[in-house]
């Protein structure tokens, strides 16, 4: 696959606050911005790329938390997500007020939303937690979700397990799982799953069964839960509150470790 730029415009202030942020432009004909706040915390034990977490940890510096810009079409997101639906209507809540107060104002002054600097667009604050993946790294994963519902390809390299775990996830969150999963079984339909055979690898047997089930992976799901069955859990002999196990692949969902399931 060729390389791809990923355009980025100059800096803004945002709000009140003593900082400046690019805005990466998703579509540079976008009419809003989305402003989110990745919040990371010292559970954070994974990272985008890899060696991210173990560099902070040497350096004995905090985990930072991370705000990106990203320059959205309004339509596109409502269209590709329940979630921005719900969230970006004018009649629900308060941001979708904020959007239509906003865009009425440009339309009064003869003013395309499109052509405009992004600083004078509607801006949507979105804060995303660390608890489902307690990894850092995922405003990247978040961009190329953005790019993925906008008709465009993910930019983010290497494509690893780390990564497609955190981008179903952050798929269903974002309740945006349909054109996610198209994506997964056409472009990375040829991923090379790495084999699970070693007692060390439940956790990323774990990763490829959420994997499996966000996408519609029927075959692959079946054969990845038995192998779980046949190996058995470390999770399923511990009772205590085990830190370990707070990733979202570590507490299944819908009831895919309840034994109906697999009989």
């Amino acid at each position: 696959m060729s390389s791809v730029t990923v355009p980025v415009t100059a800096p803004i202030s945002v709000g009140d606050e003593d900082a400046e942020y690019k805005i990466v432009e998703i579509r540079a004909t976008g009419d809003v911005v989305l402003d989110v706040t990745f919040e990371n915390s010292n559970a954070c034990n994974k990272s985008i790329p890899t060696d991210a977490i173990q560099k902070i940890r040497a350096s004995r510096a905090k985990i930072p938390s991370v705000k990106a810009c990203y320059r959205v079409r309004l339509e596109t997101l409502k269209k590709h997500s329940k979630y921005f639906t719900h969230l970006l209507s004018s009649d629900v809540f308060g941001e979708g007020r904020a959007i239509k107060d906003t865009l009425d104002s440009l339309a009064q002054s003869n003013l395309k939303p499109s052509e405009v600097e992004p600083i004078r667009l509607p801006r949507i604050k979105i804060v995303d937690e660390d608890d489902a993946t307690r990894t850092i790294g995922r405003e990247v994963v978040f961009r190329d979700i953005l790019r993925i519902i906008h008709g465009a390809e993910h930019v983010t390299k290497p494509v690893n397990m780390i990564y497609l775990s955190i981008l179903v996830v952050m798929a269903d969150r974002y309740d945006c799982s349909g054109p996610v999963t198209r994506y997964v079984n056409g472009t990375f339909g040829s991923f090379k799953y790495p084999q699970t055979l070693d007692n060390n690898a439940e956790e990323i047997l774990r990763q490829k069964i959420l994997i499996f089930y966000r996408t519609n992976q029927a075959a692959r799901l079946a054969a990845a839960t038995k192998e779980l069955i046949l190996r058995g859990s470390s999770r399923w002999v511990s009772y205590a509150e085990n830190s370990a196990f707070s990733s979202a692949w570590w507490d299944l969902p819908d009831g895919l470790e309840g034994t109906s399931y697999y009989i």
